[in-house]
């Protein structure tokens, strides 16, 4: 049994274990435990200490003694009388290890990618998700498409069947699991079910986002057979809402009957989403109401500033206010940073009942976007990300090279390599592996600079405000 006692690991020298690190950020330090995949919040001044001093070189006693002289350098000398406590809380949380003797040799501090790959959870080479926008074809309107649509006759790109099924076997070969058919309007094709049915041969997970007004009988068996999860965003709660987006006012009520033909065959593989636009934030409360009552998953969409958006952006960009008012109206989280809970409580010092457990539900995040997907664009251009079309982040096409040679090219590698320490307000901040820094694309739009911080951040909103205020 450990002796956990105040004479024991006094006498001992500590370190942390591989698995941990300190980050000291900008309110904050935050212990990070990537074996457990738990966050402890503690006091900023005793984890700049910590980080500093754990190097294996000390022992209890000293680090003690060390740790007193920095509160009272630092002015917090209330916090002294609970020292051993919280050394004896770290060491009880397996955070450090104790050693008679020094140890050998001061280890130099690891950073995620390398923690990752100590349990087993490193990259691999290989994709693992792929979009393909099988036509640039809708029969919306909508102010918010991020797509570079000047009218409502523009020249239309439809990726063929016969390269699509070409594509599914080098995907297949890459072992991508994941496949989103997203538009335009990917039901405007009219040989989508022979697009699904190639692609279902090399068992891929299929995703389908559609606005859901023209989905016919057929194709919602073929969806329900072939066990396809599909995503209808829908823009109000009436026929005038999508007024909006259609001259054809009646569309809705097509919709809603989609939806629940949807539901009765195969409920778990519905959700539906809302963009968070001005002229619809009217209708979330409405919305978020239909979705519980049918038991449907849903989820809400930021607006990012791309295509017709950006020439939009005045009219359907809501406030902070809006967006605050409608959070507490509806009693919901609409933030991206939902995987942290912030507590009113002020950590006084880091004992056992002051650290405070950040939930996290899923490991810990170098970047919020997925390093191993892409998307395939209905000329054929391949980009790290469907938002990000410029030809800047263009890494190839599908029409003059293998998706392998695209895939492992170095210009594709760089965009891989980007992560939240790649954007310097990001890398100081305490909860950058909880966040993973958002979406960069939403930074592109904002000033065109995907190393500028998600102007949508709710952790530190007053610093992202005045970066954005500078760079304007």
């Amino acid at each position: 049994m450990r002796d956990y006692s105040k004479e024991n690991f006094y006498k001992k020298y500590l370190r942390f274990y591989d698995y941990i690190n300190i980050i000291v950020g900008y309110r904050k330090g935050v212990i990070y435990d990537f074996k457990s995949k738990k966050a402890f919040e503690i006091n900023k001044e005793i984890s700049y200490l910590l980080a500093k001093l754990f190097n294996g070189q000390c022992t209890g006693k000293q680090i003690a003694e060390k740790i007193r002289g920095g509160l009272e350098k630092y002015r917090v000398l209330h916090l002294e009388n609970k020292i051993d406590t919280f050394l004896s809380w770290l060491l009880q949380g397996n955070i450090i290890e104790t050693q008679k003797n020094r140890f050998k040799k001061k280890r130099v501090r690891n950073n995620l990618f390398e923690k990752e790959r100590l349990l087993g959870r490193g990259r691999t080479s290989n994709p693992r998700s792929i979009l393909i926008e099988t036509t640039s074809k809708c029969n919306f309107y909508c102010p918010h498409c991020y797509l570079n649509i000047t009218g409502r006759n523009h020249y239309v790109h439809t990726l063929p069947l016969n390269i699509l099924t070409r594509a599914f076997g080098e995907l297949n070969r890459l072992e991508v699991k994941d496949i989103q058919f997203t538009g335009g309007e990917p039901f405007l094709r009219e040989d989508l079910d022979k697009v699904i049915i190639n692609a279902k041969k090399y068992r891929f997970k299929i995703y389908i986002t559609s606005n859901g007004s023209i989905i016919s009988k057929e194709m919602l068996r073929l969806i329900k057979d072939s066990d396809i999860k599909i995503q209808i965003t829908l823009y109000g709660m009436n026929p005038k809402a999508y007024r909006l987006v259609s001259n054809d006012a009646k569309v809705f009520y097509r919709i809603i009957d989609t939806i629940y033909r949807i539901l009765s065959l195969n409920s778990r593989n519905l959700s539906l989403a809302m963009p968070l636009m001005t002229p619809v934030i009217s209708e979330i409360p409405k919305f978020i109401k239909f979705c519980k009552g049918n038991n449907i998953r849903y989820s809400f969409g930021r607006i990012f500033k791309f295509g017709r958006a950006a020439k939009n952006w005045n009219q359907i960009s809501p406030s902070d206010k809006q967006i605050e008012s409608l959070r507490i109206g509806i009693k919901e989280i609409i933030s991206e940073s939902k995987k942290v809970i912030f507590y009113k409580k002020s950590l006084k010092f880091p004992k056992t009942k002051d650290c405070i457990e950040i939930e996290q539900n899923t490991s810990f995040i170098d970047r919020a976007c997925n390093s191993r997907a892409m998307a395939i664009l209905a000329d054929g251009t391949v980009t790290p990300c469907s938002f990000l079309r410029d030809k800047q982040f263009q890494v190839g096409n599908i029409f003059q090279n293998s998706i392998k040679k695209i895939w492992f090219s170095s210009k594709n590698l760089n965009f891989r390599k980007f992560n939240v320490d790649s954007v310097d307000i990001c890398s100081k901040c305490e909860y950058k592996y909880i966040c993973g820094g958002e979406c960069p694309a939403a930074a592109y739009g904002e000033c065109g600079d995907i190393y500028s911080p998600y102007p949508y951040c709710q952790i530190y909103p007053s610093i992202i405000r005045s970066y954005y205020d500078q760079r304007r």
